[in-house]
């Protein structure tokens, strides 16, 4: 007798067990195997290297206090905490996981609308339409893109200095969601340009090759526009650190701030000051110590025992 479903028709399969199911099952147990392997690969890689995964907060953690404590003076490193070490690694590898994660988002969404665009502008009726506009579109592009940018480095500044201090995690969104705008401009113009490439190459293979070869031909100009923009990341990096270091030494909503301000005005009769760095066992605040400082270099640091000024 034969059996009434033929398992290779295309729609149907049969399982180990000997149960025949849809053949969308098998595609779907395909994807499910294979975010496993990847899951596997990543844990793997975490055993491999969980020696390096334990020591980096404390790394970070360290170079970050004795940047911050140098930073005042170098003499000041002699306050160093060994307790403080995995509070503030931990703190920073929390910032850099979230840019992390957002930049493989990124990276995700660019390839994926690249590839879709890529198959889109290949169908030969899309293909007519756009060929007669492609010049001005891509021009177009890239006046939009040189607009973004500029006002992106604005956009990044403001952001980090008013927004970073009192919502960092919100601010990273922002500035990826604009980073991922200009990243896809950008995209769009070097696909428009192998589009171009395609349609004027009786040899051409492919939309996609196309969009290589100009990625090619275009390599050095590419390699400024990568540099200058690893320029700018660095300088809003340094930002980031900047603001990162001015505002995160004490959370802003804290209410045991007030018992530190008592403390100094009881001492200096001021409620003007700075606090530097602060570690778990010691507070450094920079303030005027006379009735009037004239410079910068007039204001003293005065160190007080985190428990006293906070808890007391």
């Amino acid at each position: 007798m034969t059996n009434p479903i033929n398992e290779e028709d295309g729609k149907w399969y049969k399982s180990k067990s000997g149960i025949f199911l849809p053949q969308a099952s098998r595609s779907g147990g395909d994807l499910v195997k294979t975010r496993q392997t990847f899951l596997n690969k990543e844990i793997s890689w975490l055993i491999d290297n969980l020696t390096v995964v334990l020591l980096l907060p404390s790394l970070l953690g360290a170079i970050w206090q004795l940047f911050e404590l140098s930073r005042i003076h170098i003499s000041y490193i002699r306050f160093f905490s060994l307790s403080q070490i995995p509070v503030d690694g931990a703190l920073i590898l929390s910032l850099v996981f979230i840019f992390y994660v957002m930049g493989k988002l990124i990276k995700s969404f660019v390839v994926g609308t690249s590839k879709a665009k890529m198959e889109r502008y290949s169908q030969p009726e899309i293909l007519a339409e756009i060929t007669g506009i492609l010049d001005k579109t891509i021009k177009n592009n890239i006046v939009t893109l040189v607009i973004l940018i500029v006002l992106e480095v604005g956009i990044f500044a403001y952001f980090i200095v008013t927004m970073f201090p009192s919502s960092p995690i919100v601010t990273i969104f922002m500035l990826s969601f604009f980073t991922l705008g200009t990243i896809v401009i950008a995209a769009e113009i070097v696909i428009l340009y192998g589009v171009k490439l395609y349609n004027n190459d009786e040899n051409a293979e492919s939309v996609e090759r196309s969009v290589r070869k100009a990625l090619e031909s275009h390599w050095k100009h590419i390699g400024w526009v990568i540099i200058i923009s690893l320029a700018i990341g660095v300088v809003f990096i340094f930002l980031l650190l900047k603001s990162f270091s001015e505002n995160f030494v004490l959370p802003i909503s804290l209410y045991n701030i007030e018992n530190m301000e008592d403390v100094i005005y009881s001492e200096f009769k001021t409620t003007d000051y700075d606090i530097e760095y602060m570690n778990d066992q010691y507070i450094f605040v920079s303030l005027c110590t006379i009735k009037s400082c004239d410079h910068e270099l007039d204001k003293k640091i005065v160190i007080y025992p985190t428990e006293k000024v906070l808890f007391e």
